[in-house]
C-alpha cells in the first residue's frame, strides 16, 4: 500500500506519494502551489476570487500574514470517491479594486488521493488532486463587492506546464487544448497552437449555444474540463470540476510559451456577479477541481473518471429501463398526426423484430409552443383524442409512453403569455429576451427565479407523467432561462441555481419512477436529475447540409448526421459517467433521405459501439427490409462503463490529435474472450487509404498488458471477411476507406499456445459482435456448444477460423467453408427469434 511523506517548513510544505507530488508554499507572502507526476508538472500557479469591478475582472490573490509561518492542517480523509490526505490552509484573499484595499478570509481546500473506491482501469495508478476555495467569513463593509467567480487554479504571467520529458525538444505547437461545448447542441473542438475559440458572429447563436460573456476570455475555452495535451508525447494535464449543481465552470488557457512558461492558465467557477453579501450557500464556495498528470496515451480515459466523480458526486441516476424506442420527430416533425402515431404503433405490435420499448410523441400536438394542454387538455386538430387516449393505447400495446416538451419558452402570441407577462426574462433595459427563433416566432424564456413559475413547471410535469401518464419527457430547449444579461426577480441565484430550480422541478412534478431526458441543455448542472442527456445537435437524413454557412462562418453546429456523430464520439467519455448517453435518433429510411449507404453504416457503428440511447425515427411501414436487417444490429443497444475492465466505454483513440476522431475503439469480453472493436473512419467526400499498426487500434491499458509476441487476426464485420493475421508493431497496409463511411474491425488475439481449436472471430447478429447474443458457451475436447439470446428477432452468422486444417461441422445450423487468406474460416449461420442452442463439433 502507497504511504504519503510529508515534509514542512517555515515556508513549505511537501507531500509525496510514489512518484506524485504536491507543494504548498509562499512567495512573496502570496500562496502558490505545485503539482508534481514523474517528469511532469504544474508548478508555481495560485487561486483567486474573482471581482466584477464595473465590468472589469480583478482577481483577489491568497495570503498569509507577514511572516507567518505555512501551517497547514493535514488530516487523513475519505469520501464517497476514495482517500488521501486532506490539507487546509486559512489565508485573506487581499486585492486592490478601484483605489479600495479588499480582503476576504478564506480557505484553501485540497484533497490528494491515494486511492478510489472503484477500478480505474487504467495501465497504472494516477494521483489526483483536487482544489476548493470556501468563504469564511464575509465582512460586512464589502457590501458593494460583486463576486464573478473563484478560480481554484489561476496562472497569468507566473507559473510552469511540463508535458514533456526533455524541455530541449519541447515545441508549443505540439500542445493541443480539448474544448468541451456549454449545451447539447455546442460543438467540441480540438484547438492547436495557431487555433482560437470561435464564437458565433450573431448574438442568439451565442445565446444558444455559448451564453457565456468575455469579461474573462482566453485563446481557448472549455465548458466544466478539458485536456491539455503535448502531441508528441501523449502527456496531457488532465482537468474538470467535480461538483457541478451551483456554478457554471469553465477553463481558459492561452498558448504555452517556448520554455514552458504559463501566460494564461485559469479554471474558475462562476457566481454571475451577485453582490457578496447576497450569496447563498451554494456560492460562498467555489466549485470542485480536480487536476491530473497523465505521462501516457489514455488521458480520454482519466477524464471519464473525473466526470464519473462529478457524477458520483452529483448522485447520478441509475440507467433507464428503456433504452430503446421510436421517434416521430425526423420523418414528421410539426406534421405528426395522431394517426402516424398509431400507424406506426401498429407496425410495432405486428412486427417483434425490432425490439424496442416506448413510442415518444414530439413536436407537433400542440395547440402553440408553451401552451401544451395540461390546463385544458386542449390540443390542435390532428390530435382529436387527447393524448391521455394515446397513452392508453400504446399501454395497452405493450409499450411505454414518451413526449416531447420545451417547458421553459414562453412563446409570443401564447396563451401562457397573455396569463403570466410577469414571467417573461428581461435584460436591464427591460425589453424580452428572445431566447430562439423558431416555428416562426420569438420564444421568450421564464424567469425560473420565481417560485410561481417553478410551481407551473412542477404541476406541467405532474399532469404529463400522472395524469396522462406518460413513462418518458423530452424537456428541450432548457438553455432558454439561463439566458445571459437576464436580470431575475429573485437575484440572489447563479444561472446554474436557476438551471437547477427549473429541471427540479420538472423531476418532482414527474416522479422518480419515469424517465426524463434533456436537451439542449446545459450539461453540468442537470446531472442527478436527467436519466438521459442529449450530447449532439440534432441529426438529419443528410450529411452536413450548408456546413459552410452554419460551421465555418456562424461557428454552430448545423443539424446534420456529420455532427450528430461527432459529439456522438467526442462526448462518449459522459456516458454512464453524468448521465445515460442520448446520440439523437437513428434514421436508415430510403425515401425522404440524402443518406448514402456508407453513411448509413456509419452511423450504426458509431451508436452502437457508443452504448448509448438508440431511438428509430422513420415510418417504419415504408422501411426496405434490408435497411431493417441492418437497423436490427444496434438492438438493443449494448451499454458500456470507464468502470468495466469487461466492457470498456468506447474510446476516440486520437481525439487530442486530430480535429475529429478518425480511430473509434471498445474493447469487450465475450464468452469466447477478449476483443478489441474498432472503427476507422472517413469524414471527407472521397476515398481514404490508410496506412496503421494495431497499438493504434487498441486502448492503451489493453495494449500495455500484451505479450510482445503476441498476434491477431483482423475481421472486417460489414464486409464480413478477413483483413489478416498481424502482430501489434505490424504495419497494416492501405485499407480503403469509402467517402463518409467507416471501415469497422474486430480484432482477436490468437491464443499464445498451440491450437488446434476453431477460433471465434465475429457475430453479425449484433454490432457487437457476440457480447450481448453469446450468452453462455460449453466446451470440451471435440464440442463447442453457444447458447443464444436476444430480445426481438435476429439473424446473422458466426464466424470461426480454423486452424491447422480443423473442420467444423454442425447438426443444427447450416455452415458454409470459406477459403480466405489466412486459412479456413466457418461461416455459422443463425436464426434468433427465441434461445438457440448452436452445436458444434470439430476434429
Amino acid at each position: 500500500m502507497e504511504e504519503f511523506k510529508t515534509k514542512i517548513n517555515a515556508n513549505k510544505l511537501l507531500v509525496t506519494i510514489a512518484d506524485s507530488k504536491f507543494e504548498l508554499f509562499k512567495a512573496n507572502e502570496s500562496i502558490q502551489f505545485s503539482f508534481y507526476s514523474g517528469d511532469l508538472h504544474l508548478k508555481e500557479v495560485t487561486s483567486s476570487i474573482l471581482i466584477n469591478s464595473n465590468n472589469k475582472i480583478i482577481p483577489l490573490f491568497p495570503y498569509i500574514e507577514e511572516k507567518s509561518e505555512i501551517r497547514p492542517i493535514i488530516v487523513p480523509f475519505e469520501n464517497q470517491i476514495g482517500s488521501g490526505k486532506n490539507i487546509v490552509i486559512k489565508c485573506m484573499f487581499k486585492g486592490d479594486i478601484d483605489g479600495d484595499f479588499i480582503q476576504i478570509p478564506c480557505s484553501m481546500d485540497f484533497n490528494f488521493y491515494s486511492s478510489f473506491k472503484f477500478p480505474l482501469n487504467t495501465s497504472k495508478m494516477y494521483h489526483f488532486l483536487s482544489i476548493q476555495i470556501k468563504i469564511d467569513f464575509i465582512p460586512q463593509d464589502l457590501s458593494d463587492v460583486r463576486i464573478y467567480g473563484f478560480s481554484p487554479l489561476y496562472a497569468k504571467n507566473m507559473g510552469h506546464l511540463k508535458l514533456f520529458p526533455d524541455f530541449n525538444t519541447f515545441n508549443p505547437r505540439n500542445i493541443s487544448f480539448y474544448s468541451n461545448g456549454w449545451q447539447s447542441w455546442s460543438i467540441n473542438r480540438l484547438l492547436k497552437y495557431d487555433d482560437k475559440w470561435p464564437s458565433c458572429p450573431v448574438k442568439i447563436g451565442r445565446i444558444n449555444m455559448e451564453n457565456q460573456d468575455q469579461k474573462l476570455s482566453g485563446r481557448y475555452q472549455s465548458e466544466w474540463h478539458s485536456v491539455i495535451t503535448d502531441m508528441s508525447s501523449d502527456s496531457a494535464l488532465v482537468m474538470g470540476f467535480i461538483t457541478l449543481k451551483d456554478q457554471f465552470s469553465r477553463i481558459l488557457m492561452d498558448p504555452i510559451e517556448e520554455d514552458g512558461s504559463v501566460s494564461w492558465l485559469c479554471a474558475y467557477s462562476q457566481t454571475d456577479s451577485i453582490p457578496i453579501l447576497q450569496l447563498n450557500s451554494g456560492l460562498l464556495k467555489s466549485e470542485v477541481l480536480m487536476l491530473v498528470l497523465v505521462n501516457n496515451p489514455e488521458s480520454y480515459d482519466v477524464l471519464a473518471h473525473i466526470c464519473h466523480f462529478g457524477g458520483i458526486n452529483e448522485k447520478i441516476r441509475p440507467s433507464p429501463v428503456v433504452k430503446s424506442g421510436w421517434c416521430s420527430w425526423y420523418y414528421y416533425y410539426t406534421k405528426v398526426k395522431e394517426l402516424d402515431i398509431i400507424s406506426n404503433l401498429e407496425y410495432f405490435k405486428k412486427n417483434k423484430n425490432l425490439p424496442i420499448g416506448l413510442i415518444q410523441l414530439d413536436d407537433g400536438y400542440q395547440t402553440w409552443i408553451s401552451d401544451w394542454g395540461v390546463d385544458n387538455n386542449t390540443f390542435n386538430e390532428k390530435f382529436p383524442h387527447g393524448l391521455k387516449w394515446l397513452v392508453q393505447k400504446i399501454h395497452k400495446a405493450g409499450f411505454k409512453a414518451g413526449l416531447w416538451v420545451a417547458p421553459f419558452f414562453i412563446a409570443d402570441k401564447s396563451q401562457l403569455l397573455s396569463n403570466h407577462p410577469d414571467w417573461i426574462l428581461k435584460n436591464q433595459d427591460a425589453k424580452l429576451i428572445n431566447t430562439a427563433y423558431n416555428w416562426g416566432h420569438k420564444n421568450y424564456a421564464m424567469d425560473l427565479s420565481q417560485d410561481e413559475a417553478i410551481q407551473h413547471l412542477n404541476s406541467l410535469s405532474q399532469v404529463i407523467g400522472h395524469e396522462w401518464e406518460f413513462d418518458f419527457l423530452k424537456i428541450d430547449f432548457i438553455y432558454a432561462s439561463e439566458a445571459l444579461g437576464a436580470i431575475y426577480k429573485n437575484p440572489n441565484y447563479s444561472r446554474a441555481q436557476i438551471l437547477r430550480r427549473g429541471v427540479q422541478a420538472i423531476r418532482d412534478g414527474l416522479g422518480e419512477n419515469k424517465i426524463l431526458l434533456g436537451c439542449g441543455a446545459p450539461l453540468g448542472p442537470c446531472v442527478g436529475l436527467v436519466d438521459v442527456m442529449r450530447i449532439g445537435t440534432d441529426t438529419a437524413a443528410k450529411w452536413s447540409p450548408q456546413e459552410i454557412l452554419f460551421t465555418k462562418i456562424g461557428k454552430l453546429a448545423m443539424p446534420s448526421l456529420k455532427a450528430t456523430l461527432r459529439s456522438t464520439i467526442q462526448r462518449s467519455y459522459m456516458h454512464n459517467t453524468w448521465f445515460y448517453n442520448d446520440p439523437d435518433c437513428v434514421v436508415v429510411r430510403e425515401n425522404r433521405s440524402k443518406l448514402t449507404i456508407d453513411e448509413i453504416l456509419l452511423q450504426l457503428t458509431v451508436f452502437g459501439l457508443s452504448g448509448g440511447q438508440v431511438l428509430i425515427s422513420d415510418d417504419e411501414n415504408l422501411v426496405s427490409k434490408d435497411r431493417l436487417k441492418l437497423l436490427n444490429k444496434i438492438l438493443p443497444p449494448g451499454s458500456s462503463s470507464p468502470l468495466d475492465s469487461t466492457n470498456s466505454m468506447p474510446i476516440p483513440l486520437n481525439i487530442f490529435k486530430e480535429s475529429i476522431p478518425t480511430i473509434y475503439s471498445r474493447t469487450v469480453e465475450t464468452k469466447f474472450g477478449e476483443r478489441y472493436l474498432t472503427s476507422l473512419i472517413n469524414w471527407t467526400k472521397k476515398n481514404v487509404s490508410r496506412t496503421i499498426t494495431l497499438k493504434k487500434m487498441i486502448r492503451y491499458d489493453d495494449v500495455s498488458k500484451l505479450e510482445p509476441e503476441q498476434k491477431f487476426i483482423i475481421f472486417d464485420f460489414w464486409n464480413e471477411k478477413s483483413v489478416g493475421i498481424y502482430s501489434i508493431d505490424e504495419i497494416i497496409e492501405e485499407i480503403i476507406i469509402p467517402p463518409r463511411g467507416c471501415r469497422y474491425f474486430s480484432i482477436i488475439p490468437i491464443p499464445l499456445h498451440v491450437n488446434t481449436r476453431p477460433i471465434f472471430l465475429s457475430s453479425t447478429i449484433h454490432i457487437l459482435q457476440g457480447y450481448l447474443e453469446i450468452k453462455n458457451i460449453k466446451e470440451n475436447q471435440q464440442n463447442i456448444q453457444i447458447f443464444l439470446d436476444l430480445p426481438g428477432v435476429h439473424s446473422g452468422d458466426l464466424y470461426f477460423y480454423l486452424p491447422n486444417s480443423c473442420n467444423l461441422q454442425s447438426e443444427t445450423n447450416s455452415i458454409k467453408m470459406i477459403e480466405t487468406n489466412i486459412g479456413a474460416i466457418a461461416k455459422v449461420h443463425s436464426f434468433l427469434s427465441e434461445e438457440q442452442i448452436v452445436e458444434l463439433s470439430f476434429n
